[in-house]
């Protein structure tokens, strides 16, 4: 057989091969085609909704996709703690008036920091958008700790859900919305408010154990995912501390912002939770 015979038989060979390669592939090529233009359509939209802040459609893809990196981010943790037989057991309430996983002092010192955060220690005061009390509690929160109806909020404009005047005041006015107690007594009576964010607290602790964001052995991350929970939410708290990812509330305060606070609160003395100082322990070591 000659050189050109054989080179002949050969191109043949390859030509009846890619001629069946792309009657096998052809049948195929618009669902990749199509798999192709998905990709493309979600990326500009995954951009777009991020980016820009489309009324309704931008919040709720956030909140659709933070439940799912939330979720994900908590099963890869299960996995993990699985496989070095991590204990992450919601722990017991220590002492009473204590939220979970801190001592009564640590808590008092996260409640003394936090509300002077939140009011400057103005029990009675009402922010523009009608928030309450030291620690700033809106209709759902209150809700949440069983003072305010959870069925007049869910029926309520959604507005009121968010935290916006008039809508929100008028909500929280209303002395028919309250459970044993209304708007005036709520704001004359501290104690009521002192034991309303230690009930909101362990709520929201109880949230971060669940989604595995928490650990008992370490109580400034349990602080600090407190004080987070209390500005934006658990949902926050968890895309803070399972994933990193930050937010911002309606003022522009991040997320991280109030989990630092948290976290460094329980370290900090004061004398509103019956610390000495640290001038003062001077003084008696010296006197001693």
């Amino acid at each position: 057989m000659s050189l050109d015979t054989q080179i002949m038989s050969r191109l043949d060979r390859i030509e009846a091969q890619t001629s069946e390669l792309l009657a096998q592939t052809l049948p195929r090529m618009p669902q990749l085609y199509a798999c192709i233009l998905g990709l493309v359509a979600f990326s500009i939209a995954d951009y777009t909704l991020k980016t820009r802040d489309i009324p309704y459609l931008s919040a709720t893809y956030e909140q659709v996709t933070d439940y799912i990196g939330n979720e994900s981010a908590s099963l890869g943790v299960w996995i993990s703690d699985a496989l070095g037989h991590v204990d992450r057991s919601t722990p017991s309430i220590i002492a009473e008036n204590a939220i979970r996983g801190l001592d009564a002092v640590q808590t008092c010192r996260l409640m003394v920091t936090l509300r002077a955060r939140e009011s400057s220690h103005n029990y009675q005061i009402v922010n523009p958008y009608g928030y309450l009390g030291g620690y700033q509690f809106g209709a759902s929160a209150l809700a949440t700790v069983g003072l305010i109806s959870t069925q007049a909020v869910q029926q309520a404009p959604k507005r009121v859900r968010q935290g916006l005047n008039p809508e929100h005041g008028v909500f929280l006015r209303n002395s028919a919305n309250w459970l044993g107690s209304n708007y005036q007594h709520f704001l004359s009576t501290p104690r009521l408010q002192d034991a309303a964010f230690i009930s909101l607290a362990n709520t929201n602790v109880g949230a971060g154990f669940s989604s595995r964001a928490l650990i008992k052995t370490n109580p400034n991350r349990i602080a600090g995912y407190v004080a987070s929970a209390h500005l934006k939410g658990s949902g926050a708290a968890n895309s803070w501390y399972l994933r990193g990812k930050d937010s911002r509330d309606g003022n522009g305060t991040r997320t991280s912002d109030y989990a630092k606070l948290g976290e460094e609160a329980i370290n900090q003395r004061t004398e509103l939770c019956g610390d000495k100082s640290l001038i003062s322990d001077l003084l008696d070591t010296f006197t001693r």
